[in-house]
């Protein structure tokens, strides 16, 4: 009888709960790549309780935890993450040198270890940023139709746009020199986007949400020479900020980097929301901040357009305006580097793996949602005019 028993305990299939936890990585990868296949190619069976019950749900969760933390922990694993990794090589390579016997079972140890750790990586980064690039654009709850714009139309929205930063430009503290001061700290900025936010999302709730996980790069210096001015962080949910940009252009940053921790993924949709706040908001340095960066990405489209009109435009620019253009060129003259051209490169390849086909140009494809919210804008006066 006891024969019998152990046979039928050797032949008896591991158990359901030991076997789920053994290939969880797998099973949680598999969902994500579902979900994702679903966004890709039936986007409007998402689009609803994804961004708006799921990603929210989770998204703002992480954000507020991880708020806790006075610094970046996105920081803190890309500068050990390598480390660790070189560690591990080294260690299998010590172990294979010198023939001890144990470097078989060390690589296939490794083998499985950094198998399930990419699964794991890979599914965070489906469930914080894959599915969202095939989310409902923010274009679309804005109600933009994007169309081809004439060369006058062009110049048109530039003149709009450099009237609007001009303005702002003089509502700003400056020093001896002219350049601008800022009024506020890194976190009284970070607080104040977040109060653009919360007015946007009155108009748009699709931007609803409190996440107060922006944070400054310790090694913002370092950064510079990647020509990075900030990046979301889909593993821990943060914003990161480079600190030593000219003071001008972090509002503009943080807006940008909170637009994808709010789940908008493309680039044209967080340079429009940028654009956005400017409505949203009364503080002059913010709002002088959100055109500015809007009026630095038209600036290229016109010269490339007509260098003459160009030429004529920027004739037109304030003293404020001009220096601090100055300062920004100036600024990364000195952090010119091939370290740069690999950051730009890895830039263009990732957006290119998202769906985003223009690559780094995607980010130019903001100009064509300006053009689109200044045609609506135009036709809403005009129409107001008229019923007056």
């Amino acid at each position: 009888m006891a024969k019998v028993i152990k046979v039928y305990v050797h032949l008896c299939p591991m158990n359901t709960k030991t076997q789920v936890i053994k290939y969880i990585h797998l099973i949680i990868l598999l969902i994500s790549l579902t979900l994702y296949g679903i966004a890709m190619y039936a986007p409007g069976v998402l689009a609803f309780i994804y961004p708006f019950w799921l990603y929210k749900i989770l998204s703002q969760g992480l954000s507020i935890f991880v708020a806790l933390f006075p610094f970046s922990l996105a920081e803190v694993l890309l500068l050990l993450f390598p480390l660790y990794g070189l560690y591990r090589l080294g260690k299998g390579l010590y172990l294979w040198i010198g023939r001890t016997g144990k470097a078989g079972a060390y690589w296939r140890t490794m083998g499985r270890q950094s198998g399930k750790l990419a699964c794991y990586l890979l599914s965070i980064f489906i469930l914080s940023a894959g599915i969202n690039y095939h989310r409902t654009s923010l274009a679309a709850h804005a109600g933009l139709e994007v169309q081809p714009a004439q060369q006058e139309e062009l110049l048109q929205l530039c003149m709009y746009l450099a009237d609007l930063t001009n303005e702002a430009a003089g509502l700003t503290g400056r020093d001896s020199a002219g350049g601008f001061v800022s009024d506020y700290s890194f976190n009284q900025n970070r607080k104040r986007v977040g109060e653009a936010y919360h007015s946007l999302s009155q108009t748009y709730p699709a931007c609803k949400g409190w996440y107060p996980s922006s944070k400054p790069l310790y090694f913002s210096h370092w950064v510079s020479y990647a020509h990075i001015m900030g990046f979301f962080f889909p593993f821990t949910f943060e914003a990161n900020i480079n600190k030593d940009i000219p003071a001008f252009m972090i509002p503009a940053v943080i807006a940008h980097e909170q637009a994808h921790l709010r789940g908008f993924m493309r680039e044209e949709d967080a340079e429009y929301a940028v654009f956005l706040l400017t409505r949203h908001t009364h503080d002059p340095n913010l709002r002088y901040s959100f055109y500015m960066a809007m009026l630095m990405r038209i600036m290229g489209v016109l010269y490339r357009a007509d260098p003459e009109d160009y030429q004529q435009w920027i004739a037109g620019f304030s003293k404020e305006l001009v220096h601090d253009l100055n300062a920004y060129i100036d600024y990364w003259s000195a952090f010119r580097s091939p370290i740069g051209d690999i950051s730009q490169t890895v830039n263009d390849a990732y957006l290119k793996a998202n769906s985003q086909s223009e690559g780094v140009q995607s980010y130019g494809r903001v100009i064509d949602l300006l053009m689109a919210d200044y045609k609506l804008t135009q036709n809403l006066k005009k129409q107001e005019y008229e019923h007056d």
